[in-house]
């Protein structure tokens, strides 16, 4: 196709030559100069300008992409930003807590809020209790709500009916700030930023000492790092400089 394209604009640019060449033949005149005739010299210099021309504009092609693309992503970027959350803390909110007995859902019923009207709940009135200092495992098929459940406890989405309680203390009695930040969070794809190891891990606590890298590596069963050349140093984060395994 693309080739097909230049052997138009090939042409074109022939038969301009040509049209050119009767212009002198049949000694047209220039009303911009006087009612001169054409000579050489001006039709060449308005084909090469033209030429020049046509290629700037083609050139322009990636450029135009790009801009689109920027501005289709940057008017995503400013739709986050700019959303208005429904989910707020109210004025009894409290910004210390404990869990000592564990997390509780009482006749909890919920639906996405984008889901249809048909659609069927995701939960209907579901009743249990994570106990606290032990693991729990929530099994289940694609679609069924484990990772809902996460959303809920985070306070990303409110439920329909019921409440979430940790211990007696309902979660909208928590500040959204202090509930957020006592959780950790391990998702199912890694996200590792462009940098080296010791980068990542110094993303959740910039503070962090030498001791306290290396007691985060010892709990997440990572001190294998260490064996590596580069150590804390080994640069990870891209597609192309991906060191480190998915699990």
């Amino acid at each position: 196709m693309i080739g097909v394209f230049k052997g138009v604009i090939f042409g074109y640019y022939v038969y301009s030559f040509y049209i050119a060449t009767i212009y002198i033949q049949k000694k047209y005149t220039n009303p911009s100069n006087f009612y001169a005739t054409y000579d050489t010299g001006q039709l060449l210099s308005v084909m090469v300008s033209f030429m020049t021309g046509m290629m700037m504009i083609f050139g322009l092609s990636p450029s135009v992409q790009a801009l689109v693309k920027a501005k289709i992503a940057g008017k995503q970027i400013f739709d986050v930003i700019d959303r208005v959350p429904t989910i707020k803390d109210n004025e009894s909110c409290v910004s210390v807590f404990e869990v000592k007995e564990g997390i509780r859902f009482e006749k909890v019923s919920f639906k996405y809020p984008t889901a249809p009207e048909k659609v069927k709940n995701v939960f209907n009135s579901i009743s249990f209790k994570i106990k606290a200092g032990t693991t729990t495992a929530i099994v289940g098929p694609s679609g069924s709500g484990k990772s809902t459940i996460v959303q809920m406890i985070e306070r990303f989405y409110e439920p329909n009916q019921g409440e979430i309680y940790l211990d007696n203390l309902n979660i909208k009695d928590i500040k959204l700030k202090t509930l957020r930040e006592s959780i950790g969070y391990v998702s199912q794809e890694p996200v590792l930023i462009l940098g080296t190891i010791k980068d990542n891990l110094l993303f959740g606590n910039r503070d962090a000492s030498d001791s306290d890298i290396h007691d985060a590596l010892k709990k997440a069963n990572a001190t294998f790092i260490y064996d590596m050349e580069n150590k804390l140093d080994t640069y990870i984060g891209s597609a192309s400089v991906l060191n480190l395994s998915g699990g």
